[in-house]
């Protein structure tokens, strides 16, 4: 098994790497064109100003390794890189306040890039009011889909709605006063949201229930002909009580309302667990409407990857518990874990991207340890990175690449983001067994 050594100077090359746009570009644009035209719309394009995989996601990487590696030159990478995608030609065309679609995504990694807020401050300050401007806008239509009970998922996920937004606005209040209104109103839109109900063809389901015609994907408005609720971390309700968990551990945000939704959405979540055919705790990510009417909750299997697994379900609830004060839930949530042990070894991680693969998987797992001291994590955590290990490819460009599977097929890509490309990789890797990162990116997972 390759040393930590041998990650961290892989590790530090490919932030060297990332220097390069151009090079970067010509590298993803001319191997996309070996894949059909919705192969590369899907998975495999440049991007700039998305922190998921696109150059501002190059330099929160970058702001990580200059914190660790001070002087090496990371910092100057990260600013050359930010002028050429931030500037005045761009900034006009972002409309998206989302964390990782948007704005707020872009903020989260400037702050970082900013040593304690001794750099970047004017341009902070121009991006603030834009982002309060932006989410304002927002809030404005999710309220108004709240109020005719047509909830639509980017209103409040963690990827691009108003949940992932309201990470950002928390931390970011705390420095930036004019920010902390906004964020509180946004977190009371989030606990209405939590906490409500509506009525569907005669039954009483979630406010955040996703009608047919609201979904996402065409494909799912076929699948979900009454509609579903979303269960996932990445774009479901998990997400959501993450924003709300995070406002209570800072404290900024005092309301028995807040309280209440991190009670009611931690006692739905766990009344909505299921047994797989196997014994494990588990959970159907996208319930359907039928499991509500029909009080049928089906056997599903279990998932372990970040984006729609299990163990992020597991990990808030364990957060709640110690939020709330309720050692039944986190006794709850590690059994829960526990019983997970038979499918972190099995081969639903095909990639070892962070997204819905390995390194989330190990991302939650070490977190997990780091705030519980259980060896069993730490167990499960060797394994994993033995699992990384293996995926590493020397002669590629990266030393890893990303898998996808659709309609049966499986495609490989080499990419450079951080969340289903190298970076997110080796972030995770350099994070395992250290106290805590050095610009907290974990907080963009909803991992601390």
């Amino acid at each position: 098994m390759r040393t930590l050594d041998h990650y961290e100077k892989r590790a530090r090359a490919f932030g060297e790497q990332l220097a390069d746009m151009e090079a970067l570009k010509s590298l993803i644009d001319g191997e996309s064109q070996q894949y059909p035209t919705h192969i590369q719309h899907l998975f495999y394009h440049f991007s700039y100003v998305d922190i998921g995989n696109g150059v501002v996601g190059h330099c929160l990487y970058l702001a990580e390794m200059d914190q660790r590696f001070p002087g090496e030159g990371y910092d100057g990478i990260a600013h050359h890189l930010l002028q050429q995608v931030i500037n005045s030609h761009t900034l006009p065309h972002i409309d998206d306040p989302g964390l990782w679609s948007g704005l707020a995504g872009i903020c989260f990694t400037i702050a970082a890039l900013s040593k304690n807020g001794t750099r970047y401050t004017s341009v902070l300050h121009q991006l603030h009011q834009k982002l309060h401007v932006l989410t304002s806008d927002k809030l404005v239509e999710a309220e108004e889909h709240l109020a005719v009970q047509q909830v639509k998922m980017p209103d409040y996920d963690l990827m691009g709605g108003l949940a992932g937004t309201a990470l950002y606005l928390i931390e970011a209040s705390v420095q930036d006063a004019r920010l902390r209104s906004l964020s509180q109103q946004v977190l009371d839109y989030l606990c209405r949201l939590a906490m409500g109900t509506k009525d569907v063809n005669g039954v009483q389901v979630p406010a955040w229930h996703i009608a047919a015609e609201n979904q996402f994907l065409e494909e799912e408005k076929v699948m979900y002909p009454e509609g579903n609720v979303n269960l996932g971390i990445s774009h479901g309700i998990t997400g959501v009580l993450c924003a709300l968990l995070r406002a209570k551990r800072i404290e900024i945000y005092h309301s028995q309302l807040l309280h209440d939704a991190v009670r009611t959405l931690s006692d739905w979540l766990v009344s909505r667990h299921e047994r797989s055919a196997n014994g494990q705790l588990c959970w159907e990510k996208r319930p359907p409407f039928a499991s509500f009417a029909q009080d049928n909750k089906r056997q599903v299997a279990a998932n372990v990857s970040w984006c729609y697994g299990d163990p992020m379900i597991a990990k808030t609830l364990w957060d709640a518990g110690d939020v709330l004060k309720d050692k039944g839930l986190q006794d709850f949530a590690l059994d829960c874990f526990k019983s997970l042990q038979p499918t972190f070894h099995q081969p639903g991680l095909i990639a070892p991207t962070y997204c819905h693969g390995i390194a989330g998987t190990l991302h939650v797992v070490d977190a997990m340890y780091k705030k519980t001291a259980d060896t069993y994590f730490a167990d499960i955590s060797e394994q994993l990175q033995k699992m990384l290990n293996d995926d590493y490819e020397e002669n590629t460009v990266f030393g890893f690449r990303d898998v996808e599977e659709m309609n049966q097929a499986r495609f490989t890509f080499q990419k450079p983001g951080l969340l289903t490309g190298a970076a997110g990789i080796y972030l995770t890797l350099l994070s395992v067994n250290e106290p805590s990162t050095c610009t907290g990116w974990e907080r963009l997972f909803a991992v601390d």
